[in-house]
């Protein structure tokens, strides 16, 4: 019998923009919860919503309206992340694409010589092409081609050879849902939703005062894991609220994500949390009464534990 009691709580909504963290088991909750925030968020048109949908599932837990985008529909340009030069371009691929020293530099050569804009595949005809100065340029070269062959593959290659003129955000009035689901390789998953996450960062219309807009990232520990975080989310993670923009980062794996999402989520929910080193992380950074932590293996579905700015201590939520 389960004899949990609840705190009636509220998330206020000036604290959506100060970044939530919702983590637990599969099976938890952990989408659901998510899928009522963003409603709410909706249905008192607090902001735009953008919801980068690993696993296909939100289109069954919210009420339309809302814009579905399946990745075919809306190909992107890593390359012409913004007007500002290849600076950005080469920050994205690098991090994406997890570059040496060496392939940086043969690909900012590259780059920076380009006259006209060019996609993913203008750029591995051109280093096809280049010429090698030495050893060492040739063994970086072949090796940065391996790892941008996945994504001019056929299966995918539509993803990355046009580009909207338009941030994804633009599109809808409030909720956008894009299905990454469909996209099965992990790197090319990986790039694609980062070049999408990098037009909403940088665009100037994510700037204006009157605009708002909430961004849902399932399962982040694909994008700022501790072993190969995205920069460009790490760097602005504590300063996207001066944006107007709110993150949502969803994970199973609390352990994987880098420390700067568990400093920089003032509001965390946790739902049932299982594994020895996810428990450990969430002690440490969240101080919470002994009994609380010790039911947190044992929440039930839809359960969570609930910390977020205003509140003393954390308490014990049913979502519902």
């Amino acid at each position: 019998m389960n004899t949990i009691s609840y705190t009636p709580a509220i998330l206020p909504a000036e604290n959506i923009f100060h970044h939530i963290l919702v983590v637990g088991s599969t099976g938890s909750g952990k989408t659901f919860t998510v899928s009522r925030i963003v409603r709410g968020v909706t249905e008192k048109k607090l902001a735009k919503t953008l919801i980068i949908d690993w696993h296909g599932e939100y289109k069954y837990l919210l009420k339309p309206p809302y814009r579905y985008v399946v990745p075919n529909e809306y190909p992107v340009n890593p390359l012409n992340t913004n007007n500002s030069g290849y600076s950005e371009t080469l920050e994205l691929l690098t991090d994406v694409l997890d570059l040496t020293p060496p392939q940086v530099y043969v690909l900012e050569k590259v780059l920076k010589n380009k006259v006209n804009r060019i996609d993913l595949v203008n750029l591995v005809e051109i280093l096809e092409n280049t010429v090698d100065e030495s050893n060492w340029m040739r063994e970086s070269r072949l090796s940065l081609l391996r790892k941008l062959y996945p994504l001019i593959r056929p299966k995918y290659r539509e993803l990355f050879t046009g580009e909207s003129e338009r941030s994804i955000s633009d599109h809808s009035e409030y909720t956008t849902i894009v299905d990454v689901s469909t996209i099965k390789d992990p790197i090319v998953k990986r790039i694609y939703t980062a070049t999408i996450l990098k037009k909403i960062f940088m665009s100037p219309f994510t700037r204006r005062a009157s605009t708002k807009i909430l961004v849902v990232i399932e399962e982040a520990q694909n994008l700022v894991s501790i072993n190969n975080p995205l920069r460009m989310i790490t760097s602005v993670l504590a300063e996207m609220r001066k944006f107007n923009i709110g993150l949502i980062l969803v994970s199973q794996s609390p352990h994987r994500l880098v420390d700067d999402v568990m400093v920089n989520t003032n509001t965390k929910i946790i739902h049932s949390v299982k594994s020895f080193a996810d428990l450990d992380v969430i002690e440490r950074a969240l101080y919470m009464p002994s009994e609380i932590q010790k039911v947190i293996p044992y929440l039930e579905v839809g359960e969570a534990v609930l910390y977020t700015r205003g509140l003393k201590k954390p308490v014990i939520i049913k979502v519902e």
